[in-house]
């Protein structure tokens, strides 16, 4: 009996000496963990700021450049709309296409999504 006493205050003794280990490693990880996520939301800060960055840069070039090439490719650059902002664009569609139809109609978007013409430019103005 004081065999088996022994080696139950052994096993308690050895699972307990695991507990303290496992909780400091698992403290350890934590601050790791959470250093490692500063580290990454800084990071993903940083190249948002960049991708914004390049995005201007594109657009601004390829506005003033007109026409593109890459090894002998003529690409366009266009911005990207929000969903919301190109579905309101994409309601003018029909009207757009009926104006198209029309011999001498000018016509255009304004950002966001305003349907414009000369015509309806004078009626503002009176």
């Amino acid at each position: 009996m004081a065999v088996v006493r022994r080696d139950i205050r052994a096993i308690r003794s050895a699972f307990e000496d695991f507990e303290s280990t496992a909780n400091t490693e698992l403290a350890t990880l934590r601050n790791t963990m959470g250093d490692a996520e500063r580290s990454l939301t800084a990071c993903s800060d940083d190249i948002e700021t960049l991708k914004r960055e390049d995005c201007a840069t594109i657009l601004s070039q390829a506005k003033e450049k007109q026409r593109i090439k890459v090894k002998g490719v003529t690409i366009s650059v266009y911005p990207d709309y929000t969903a919301q902002v190109a579905k309101a664009r994409a309601a003018f569609n029909g009207v757009r296409q009926q104006l198209r139809g029309l011999e001498g109609v000018r016509f255009g978007i304004a950002h966001p999504a305003r349907l414009e013409s000369p015509i309806m430019a004078r009626r503002r103005a009176s």
